[in-house]
């Protein structure tokens, strides 16, 4: 699942959730990214042998005072 967005003025971080949202399925992803970064790519996901799908949320962090912003809400839905 590839994730692209605008630079955003502040900002030392972000960080990207997924959670598994097809039945029978447990995976749940939290990955930190660095503050530059404009795109990131989970790979992987669900053993690569089915499509899963998932609820993702990005969030960011404040460079002055290091502190993390909300989750976005709603979710983003998401297939791998």
């Amino acid at each position: 699942i590839s994730f692209a967005w605008d630079p955003v003025v502040n900002s030392s971080g972000f960080e990207i959730q997924l959670e598994c949202t097809t039945p029978g399925c447990t995976e749940s992803l939290t990955q930190t990214i660095p503050g530059s970064a404009t795109s990131y790519v989970f790979g992987g996901l669900g053993g690569g042998t089915t499509s899963q799908s998932y609820d993702a949320r990005i969030r960011t962090q404040d460079s002055v005072t290091g502190k993390w912003g909300a989750w976005s809400d709603p979710p983003i839905d998401v297939s791998s």
